[in-house]
């Protein structure tokens, strides 16, 4: 620092300038993410004052803060366990590269990740944000990229699909959705004297309940998996993965599985556990044929939304499926369930009753009460958990949509109101 440096030699001089950055490219050409610059320069103005900067507690503002703008431009919510999920999403991303905490691109991949793209653009957009950087400057004002600035740099694609009030132009032959000729038109078409389901989605999710079935058998099969040194037999196979990792002690090893003794009979998903009581539609219907299950399920109140005469749009919070048809009683009113603390409980405990199978498939943000684990093994049954953030979030944002009509002749006419 007391020495200056020598000059280069040959009398060459490096010659720099000062450009200001134009504020949406900062994430990618600083070190650490504008957000958490920005907070530190915060911190600096009152060092004395009680706030700590702690970098996982800027993480999660900036999650937060990123949720509220979220909200705001699509009008959904993130569930708790897409939080948790996220969280450990970036630990493991921040291993990997050997840092102690994420940095903006891992932030922004779990986001996009475990929510979707909406969520993982307003996570980057949040992380970009400099309050204190301006576009208009006396200094030239450049947008630079990460690959101008760094070596080895990743890139991440994001695709928003946001409501928009003008829709792009559309080929002419293009049927447009049927609209109401006044306000309240369908709502006097709508009897209410009988419900019933409509077929597409019907076989929608009995595909996914078939899914559901065979991805829970084998999570249990992986967990009754057993490895050990090959000796005179390789069992059910080489374990390459193990055998790998054991390469120093030249040793092979082999993979022994346990057959799994029983089906799957009941499946009961729940999307949310309904604390707040949002989900007061309870209905019970059963399978018009012997491929179709009976199925119990709570969900908003379709005829709030009516999408065509007499055709209603729901949200499920939870469901219960079972074959084979035809046997299912009605659940919500049902005394032998009333010992039951919530509605995913009732649905359960349904479920072990009416399976005819050793195997009940549990589909929810955390697992039941242990309670149930022994009300299954008295009834000689076993609940497969199965966490929903395994799941495909794009797949039950899908499913989670029902549509109810109030009579058998609406489904000729269903196709032309529904999207």
């Amino acid at each position: 620092m007391e020495a200056p440096q020598p000059e280069p030699p040959g009398g060459q001089r490096i010659e720099t300038r000062l450009l200001n950055p134009h504020p949406d490219c900062l994430a990618e050409i600083t070190i650490e993410y504008p957000y958490l610059q920005e907070r530190y320069e915060f911190f600096r103005l009152d060092l004395r004052g009680e706030e700590k900067l702690d970098r996982p507690r800027a993480q999660l503002d900036l999650l937060r803060e990123a949720e509220a703008k979220y909200g705001a431009s699509t009008g959904e919510k993130i569930a708790h366990w897409q939080r948790r999920v996220i969280a450990r999403f970036t630990r493991n991303l921040a291993q990997i590269s050997g840092d102690l905490v994420a940095n903006a691109y891992d932030l922004a991949v779990a986001a996009r990740s475990v929510v979707d793209d909406n969520y993982g653009w307003e996570v980057w957009q949040m992380a970009n944000r400099y309050l204190a950087q301006q576009e208009a400057s006396d200094l030239e004002t450049v947008r630079l990229s990460a690959g101008e600035i760094w070596i080895n740099t990743k890139r991440l694609r994001i695709r928003r699909r946001l409501p928009r009030p003008k829709q792009r132009l559309k080929p002419a032959g293009l049927k447009p959705r049927k609209r109401e000729k006044y306000p309240g038109e369908w709502a006097k078409q709508t009897t209410g004297d009988a419900i019933c389901s409509y077929p597409p989605e019907d076989l929608v999710i009995e595909e996914y309940g078939r899914f559901l079935k065979q991805k829970a058998k084998a999570i249990l099969s992986e967990e009754r998996v057993r490895v050990e040194p090959f000796t005179t037999s390789i069992l059910d196979g080489i374990d390459i993965r193990e055998t790998i990792r054991n390469w120093p002690r030249k040793k092979i090893f082999v993979r022994k599985a346990d057959r799994l003794a029983g089906e799957v009979g009941a499946v009961v998903v729940i999307f949310d556990e309904d604390r707040e009581d949002r989900y007061r539609y309870l209905t019970t219907w059963l399978g018009e044929h012997q491929n179709e299950s009976d199925m119990a399920f709570y969900s908003t109140f379709p005829f709030d939304h009516l999408v065509g005469p007499g055709i209603g749009r729901a949200e499920y919070g939870g469901f219960l499926m079972t074959l084979p048809p035809r046997r299912l009683f009605d659940v919500w009113s049902d005394p032998d369930y009333d010992f039951t603390e919530s509605k995913p409980e009732r649905l359960l405990m349904a479920g072990l009753d009416y399976s005819v199978e050793k195997f009940v498939v549990y589909v929810a943000a955390k697992p039941p009460r242990s309670i149930f684990r022994s009300i299954a093994a008295h009834l000689n049954r076993k609940i497969l958990y199965v966490p929903i953030g395994q799941l495909s979030p794009a797949k039950i944002k899908k499913i989670r949509v029902v549509h109810v009509l109030d009579s058998y002749e609406r489904r000729a006419e269903a196709k032309d109101y529904l999207w």
